[in-house]
């Protein structure tokens, strides 16, 4: 694992028209033109040289209409060793070459400041490596041109106010797996969904500190505080609910049954060559304990008992062959909602339960659920899968396979009950 570095406070402004980017996604991978780099730019009898000056830097120096200047030594027309290369934008290259390609060691440098220095191969940057500029640096490992492996990544937050460190795993630029250090000094070991850098929020967060609880209160400030509210208020009326507190469940044996199946899935989908879409196969989805689209549902529950109900499924998984009160409409299973709340209009108004002030819980689960198509009454579980082998079956049940809004899992360790949202119902008069 490579050292966590100490962010650095940098005061980060942006002037008018400025070339330079306003915020870290726009410099994630920070791509350059390879074709700069070629034998076209390089042939030494190109109709583009204008100059030539071999005792410059034990090589030529060559000068080209469009305003590229390269310093190096060629062997039979091709750039080889140390060389030095500047564009009219200002971007230059020094490092290593072999036979017109970055080869080696190297730090190349855009017009606007962002640098990379480290290790080439094939054109490409492989192996260890430093990227930085205003407003993040990463330093970790490269596999042509894409952040791969271990590495350390630091930046401000997306609203470009605080630092933010992160070390651990990327794919393909992506942040996977790590610790996530915040503005307040805290370390959370997290999962990200393949689509989010460091910026955004994971869809994970673990508390390392050696207070640990099974549920941890959140504070209003707190970034996975945000996206849960965010979450719920988005598909719940903020003018009719209100969030009392969010709590994060912190159970590391269901996260690591949920993440063995994850992982299973995913290679199972790619085995028949088939894409992984982060987006459509794992979802952000609702649990409520008698399996309806509103909080509250259509029955009034003893809040004690469904306390009870929350705390076994926190403490031990989700029960997909107990009936906790849904119908099995779409199948038999545990139950998933994409929105907290249906629409005020498709309630009766009888059942608004005006003045009602009693706090209500509601589950905010992970879930994978992989290929799904729709599901029918009792069904016992999905069909087969056209697209797998002999045997294989879709994944999970859903109530519309264009627009989903429902989703039915068989296997437990497909969900993990990340969060606990308590709530309750704004007066109406």
């Amino acid at each position: 694992m490579v050292k966590m570095m100490t962010p650095v406070n940098v005061e980060y402004t942006r002037a008018e028209n400025s070339a330079i980017p306003i915020s870290p996604s726009e410099l994630w991978t920070h791509e350059y033109d390879h074709n700069r780099v070629g034998p076209f730019w390089l042939d030494r009898t190109s109709s583009e040289k204008v100059e030539d000056d071999p005792s410059k830097n034990e090589g030529e120096t060559v000068e080209y209409a469009c305003g590229l200047r390269v310093t190096g030594k060629f062997v039979d027309g091709n750039l080889q060793g140390i060389a030095i290369m500047t564009w009219a934008d200002g971007a230059c290259f020094q490092g290593a070459m072999c036979n017109n390609q970055r080869h080696g060691q190297g730090t190349y440098r855009w017009a606007d400041g962002c640098t990379y220095e480290g290790e080439y191969s094939c054109n490409l940057r492989n192996g260890q490596g430093r990227l930085w500029a205003y407003t993040f640096q990463y330093y970790g490992t490269w596999k042509d041109d894409m952040m791969e492996g271990e590495g350390v990544y630091e930046c401000l937050d997306e609203n470009q106010i605080v630092w933010r460190a992160f070390e651990g795993n990327f794919e393909k630029n992506m942040p996977v797996s790590g610790i996530l250090q915040t503005s307040d000094g805290q370390k959370h070991q997290v999962s990200y969904d393949g689509q989010t850098p460091v910026t955004g929020s994971p869809w994970l967060w673990m508390s390392l500190r050696e207070d640990e609880q099974l549920l941890e209160v959140l504070t209003n400030e707190s970034e996975d505080y945000q996206m849960v509210s965010k979450l719920f208020y988005t598909s719940a009326f903020p003018t009719s609910y209100e969030i009392t507190r969010v709590s994060r469940v912190q159970n590391s044996g269901l996260c690591s049954l949920f993440q063995v199946q994850r992982n299973r899935l995913r290679n199972e989908i790619l085995k028949r060559g088939l894409p992984w879409n982060h987006s459509t196969m794992e979802r952000w989805l609702f649990y409520t304990l008698d399996g309806s689209a509103q909080p509250y549902g259509n029955s009034l529950r003893s809040s004690n008992r469904e306390e009870d109900q929350l705390f076994t499924i926190i403490n031990e998984g989700f029960q997909v062959n107990s009936d906790l009160g849904h119908k099995a409409d779409f199948g038999v299973g545990a139950y998933f909602f994409r929105d907290a709340v249906r629409p005020i209009s498709d309630f009766d108004f009888d059942e608004l339960w005006v003045g009602e002030a009693t706090n209500r819980s509601i589950l905010l689960a992970r879930v994978v659920v992989g290929r799904f198509t729709e599901g029918k009454p009792k069904c016992p579980a999905p069909p087969v899968d056209p697209t797998g082998k002999a045997g294989q079956h879709f994944h999970s049940l859903v109530d519309n396979f264009k627009d989903p809004k429902v989703f039915v899992i068989q296997n437990s360790a497909s969900a993990y009950p990340a969060y606990k949202i308590d709530y309750k119902r704004i007066h109406l008069s």
